[in-house]
């Protein structure tokens, strides 16, 4: 249990969950399907290719107004969900305004893979997301149990890392570890590079061993990127492996995939990032407090020399004993009383 409780900190993972917050919404609201329903949906011809499992999205047949007004209401929606203003409702409307105009797009013939970011969005809508960085919180404290945020806080990370395992888990189920062999990982770079119809920076096709290596690390790191978000000093190893994944993809296939790796944040060490701020924050209000305790030593150790009895010193030597008094008061604070008792009774 301590382990548990040391891994989970509520520090990382309310943070985590707000900052996924802020990228979801970025993301939906910046997203090319989102602006384009309006079009697609005044052209239903297009719009007969439907996903497996996406047919009671397509049943509802929206109109060229109904998608201005839910793009209207996601727009709205998102904008509120970004700034953290009633954050759970607002996640919870852009959830359900923007899935069925995201997937007017699927719906063209191109497969996107951003259903992800409804996943995100439809379970953020049910978490405290708001009760950090956000006008939710504005001026109020955090209150809640740890556990109320880890809960949510390691869901998304186990959705995160789902993305990834079944495809690397498919691969080796339909083609084993020749998948990852030179001559297919080639065959699959040259059939995107005709359809883009360009050729990348580096001819990586020119070195199987090369993409002998990257073909058979692709499933390695797909399977492992879930088992890696489950502990919280492997999870910048996996974001850093997802980093390297998409950074390659791109670069050789053509494939880019920011809205994924933009998710990472729910897998940044937050309270390791932000510790210098809070130790900072926590050695000032520690010096606020020895400041106080001296000053009300001193106070406290001045009365005591002012009401010593040294009427047994003669003058100047009295008033010499009351100065070294004020001055040990100054520079020992709360021990100055003491200092002072030890006066009242060598005088005596």
């Amino acid at each position: 249990m301590r382990s548990a409780s040391r891994d989970h900190d509520p520090f990382d993972d309310s943070r985590s969950l707000a900052s996924l917050r802020v990228a979801v919404a970025l993301l939906i609201l910046i997203s090319p399907e989102l602006h384009q329903a309006e079009a697609l949906s005044a052209r239903p011809e297009l719009l007969s290719f439907v996903p497996e499992g996406a047919g009671w999205l397509a049943a509802l047949h929206l109109s060229p107004s109904a998608a201005h007004i839910l793009r209207f209401v996601a727009l709205s929606s998102g904008a509120l969900a970004l700034l953290g203003f009633y954050s759970r409702a607002a996640l919870a409307v852009l959830t359900v305004s923007a899935l069925p105009l995201h997937a007017l797009s699927q719906f063209s013939g191109t497969v996107l893979h951003d259903m992800h970011l409804f996943w995100f969005s439809g379970l953020l809508a049910v978490s405290p997301c708001g009760d950090v960085w956000a006008l939710d919180s504005w001026g109020s404290a955090r209150t809640r149990p740890a556990l109320e945020y880890a809960i949510p806080a390691v869901l998304c990370r186990a959705l995160l890392g789902v993305v990834y395992f079944f495809p690397g888990l498919h691969k080796l189920l339909e083609s084993g570890w020749g998948w990852g062999t030179a001559e297919h990982v080639v065959g699959q770079m040259h059939a995107k590079w005709f359809e883009m119809a360009r050729l990348p920076w580096l001819r990586v096709d020119r070195y199987p061993r090369l993409c002998s290596l990257g073909g058979h690390a692709v499933p390695l790191f797909e399977l492992g990127f879930l088992p890696l978000t489950g502990w919280r000093k492997t999870r910048p190893l996996a974001a850093c492996l997802g980093f390297c994944f998409h950074w390659a993809t791109q670069a050789f296939f053509f494939i880019p995939f920011v809205s994924l790796w933009a998710c990472y944040v729910v897998l940044v060490p937050w309270g390791w990032l932000l510790r210098p701020r809070r130790l900072r924050a926590a050695r000032a209000g520690a010096r606020a407090r020895s400041s106080s305790r001296g000053a009300a030593g001193c106070r406290g150790g001045r009365a005591a020399a002012g009401t010593s009895d040294i009427s047994g010193i003669s003058w100047p030597h009295s008033s010499l004993a009351s100065g070294l008094l004020s001055d040990v008061c100054r520079a020992h604070g709360g021990h100055a009383a003491g200092l002072a008792g030890r006066g009242r009774v060598a005088g005596r």
